[in-house]
């Protein structure tokens, strides 16, 4: 079952590894997301939202 919440401390790494499997031409790192997106100045974690299948993160939109 899949369940869609809003990004929270800790998904930093879960996250960027999602990213990697499914954009692997276009990989992120941990500083690269911390940067352009935890450290934006616009970041809303309610607008970051998490896909979480079997407590795993997934993916995000």
């Amino acid at each position: 079952m899949v369940t869609v919440r809003a990004f929270a401390s800790g998904d930093e790494l879960s996250l960027v590894e999602a990213w990697n499997r499914s954009m692997p031409g276009d990989p992120a790192s941990s500083a690269w997301f911390r940067d352009c997106v935890l450290l934006d100045p616009n970041f809303d974690p309610e607008g970051l939202r998490v896909a979480v299948v079997d407590g795993r993160v997934a993916g995000c939109a």
